[in-house]
């Protein structure tokens, strides 16, 4: 059990690999298909779209399917369409081929990560949960910290070589995850449940974070371009943003546990996985 919570986490790390390179890696391929790093972001956007519409579409489609067996699909599908946005780099082709791989790529993504989520339900026993979210959280944390510069570090030889590898890369977790059991159906909430003003105020808090940190994600390359630095140079702009976070991160959860340790509270495992949440929201948006 405590194998299989190590690589859950480890899994959870690789999973956020393709969307921690992207914003450099589109963008450098954007500098190459059409001398606009700036393009990079309309990739982008059309993946975080389509991951956004497609979250909860591409999740119910799997409900009566075996729970890894459908995961291993999701993450297969957007293997493929970031290997075709690699191809279309490599190939000069228009951005909006560009545009349209990456966007199914971000179809499946929000779907994905839901089941990959729900799978340390079954994996991890509940006395270990908060601690795994955090490693967790923090192998997230050094993805995005890691990832970007290798993106860059490749992107600076071919932008299609560094898109291939940040996919091949997030496909590790198809092969490394566990076997989850098939679940049983949740039962259904009530129709007149209303999401509490407490929780209302949370999402909206994050929506603000995720947009400001996605905004420095997504313009870093312009950034860089803009102080006269190599375009690769924006993974050093990500690159310390993640320093912060990952600082931050990794200094939460074990100042939680301690709390949870010391005073058994319920309350304060609640208050953990909603921070742990926030930093999913951040990380995928």
């Amino acid at each position: 059990m405590v194998f299989n919570s190590l690589r859950w986490a480890a899994c959870y790390g690789l999973f956020s690999v393709p969307r921690a390179g992207a914003p450099i890696a589109f963008a450098l391929a954007a500098l190459t298909s059409t001398g606009d790093a700036s393009d990079g972001a309309k990739v982008l956007a059309a993946m975080t779209t389509a991951q956004l519409l497609g979250a909860v579409p591409i999740a119910r489609l799997g409900r009566h399917l075996n729970r890894s067996s459908f995961f291993r699909i999701l993450i297969a599908i957007r293997t493929a369409a970031m290997l075709a946005c690699a191809i279309a780099c490599a190939s000069h082709a228009s951005i909006q081929i560009l545009i349209g791989s990456a966007a199914v790529a971000g179809l499946v993504q929000g779907a994905a990560f839901g089941y990959l989520r729900n799978a340390a339900n079954q994996l991890i026993e509940p006395s270990r949960m908060i601690k795994t979210l955090g490693i967790g959280v923090i192998a997230a944390e050094i993805t995005f910290l890691i990832t970007p510069i290798f993106s860059a570090a490749l992107g600076s030889m071919s932008a299609a070589l560094a898109i291939a590898a940040i996919a091949i890369i997030g496909s590790i977790p198809a092969i490394f995850l566990p076997n989850v059991a098939q679940a049983t159906e949740p039962t259904a909430l009530s129709p007149k449940g209303v999401i509490p003003r407490g929780v209302q105020v949370w999402l909206a808090c994050a929506c603000v974070n995720a947009a400001a940190v996605s905004a420095i994600e997504i313009g870093a390359v312009s950034i860089a371009h803009g102080l006269s630095l190599k375009p690769e140079h924006g993974a050093v702009i990500t690159g310390t943003l993640c320093v912060a976070s990952l600082a931050g991160s990794t200094w939460m959860p074990v100042q939680a546990i301690q709390r949870c340790s010391a005073s058994g509270s319920f309350a304060e495992g609640v208050q953990l996985e909603l921070s742990l949440a926030l930093r999913c929201v951040l990380s995928m948006t």
